[in-house]
């Protein structure tokens, strides 16, 4: 009996674990309309049980209305071949990437990998693709920073410099701040850099940055927003995350300091958005949205019952670009897909895309301001080539 009961705890055990995983994935190739013989896999990391479970489900579901809307279209088969998506789930948990990522790929050997929707999870992607020179390529919906084409991962997000340029061209240009504040959160990776491109916009000899502080914990951010200069008006930008926000409202609270997010935390700004008025870019468009854009934001409330967020739609381009530069290459093959995306430039239904020389997404920039939880766009700024 206690020989039974030890299979029984043991067997549990499997199924909660990593094992598990790795057998549902081996299982998995079969059941895709007729297994591996047929189809084009590619993985994707995804929050499926945890906190950002719900997160994980409009990234699903905005995976597969791209596939499923590519498999539809004869003309862009892959020799005859549909694609089909292996999720990976990542628990909601930062270091559950690589692992993800290095599983899909060694057990599930797919074509290529997406996920990730900020720098903290996408870095664990990169890290897990590039000890793998002739591996498979990935993409993520975060923005990221340059130098993909040497790691094997491209970000379709807004760049971390294309988002400080662009929140400090708005706070100049229709804020018309003349002074402001910064606190940075140097323990996100892409967060000095975006930090650096504000700088570097607004810097002008009638405009004033009060202070730059560079904190690495709650307890700093807090500290360094208590430095605001009592009866000043003005702007306190702050590059963080979203959960950062909170010891910053209470400066906000007598109108007189404007808040700029110039965090990526799109997602988790969106579907959390805190008391106080804020400023911030996001890859979502505005009114100015296209035809194509409206109709996938139809279908995919539809299909999710979600309406379509930052991280979902980025998510869905990612897929579209992916899929469409290996189309173009007629190849997955590292190499030669790394030359078909340095070529592409395609129109997704948020607007212009490319990749410049670094590998740095360009794509339309929107800010929106959040005010009373509620979202109103603002404005949007379409995207420039880099000056050679």
């Amino acid at each position: 009996m206690c020989h039974e009961r030890h299979r029984a705890c043991l067997f549990r055990r499997l199924l909660r674990g990593p094992v598990f995983d790795w057998i549902l994935g081996i299982a998995l190739i079969g059941c895709n309309g007729g297994g591996a013989a047929d189809s084009v896999f590619v993985g994707h990391l995804v929050p499926r049980t945890g906190q950002d479970s719900e997160i994980g489900k409009a990234l699903v579901a905005a995976a597969a209305l791209t596939v499923d809307s590519w498999n539809h279209d004869a003309t862009k088969s892959f020799a005859g071949r549909s694609v089909s998506v292996l999720h990976g789930d990542t628990a909601s948990q930062v270091e559950h990437f690589a692992f993800q990522t290095t599983r899909l790929i060694a057990v599930n050997q797919v074509m290529a990998v997406v996920g990730g929707i900020d720098s903290l999870e996408t870095e664990q992607i990169r890290h897990a693709i590039a000890v793998r020179d002739a591996g498979p390529v990935g993409f993520s919906a975060a923005g990221g920073s340059p130098g993909a084409p040497s790691s094997g991962l491209w970000c379709v997000g807004i760049s971390p410099a294309e988002r400080g340029k662009w929140l400090a061209k708005y706070a100049i240009d229709e804020e018309k701040l003349i002074q402001l504040l910064l606190i940075v959160d140097a323990s996100i990776p892409g967060a000095i850099e975006i930090h650096r491109a504000f700088v570097k916009e607004f810097r002008h000899p009638d405009r004033r940055i009060l202070a730059e502080h560079i904190v690495h914990s709650a307890e700093e951010i807090r500290a360094a927003a208590s430095r605001w200069p009592q009866g000043e008006t003005g702007g306190l930008v702050f590059v963080g995350r979203r959960d950062g926000l909170e010891p910053l409202l209470p400066v906000t609270q007598d109108g007189r300091v404007r808040l700029i997010y110039a965090g990526e935390d799109e997602e988790r700004l969106w579907r959390q958005p805190p008391e106080a008025p804020l400023v911030f870019a996001t890859v979502l468009p505005g009114d100015d949205a296209s035809e194509a854009f409206r109709r996938l934001e139809t279908d995919f409330r539809q299909r999710s019952g979600q309406d379509l967020s930052p991280a979902s739609l980025a998510t869905a381009e990612a897929f579209r670009v992916l899929l469409t530069a290996a189309s173009k290459a007629r190849s997955f093959r590292r190499e030669t897909l790394k030359r078909e995306i340095m070529r592409l430039e395609v129109e997704l239904p948020s607007g212009p895309f490319w990749f410049e020389k670094d590998g740095e997404p360009k794509r339309t920039v929107s800010i929106f301001r959040l005010d009373r939880r509620q979202p109103r766009w603002l404005k949007s700024y379409r995207p420039t080539k880099n000056e050679k």
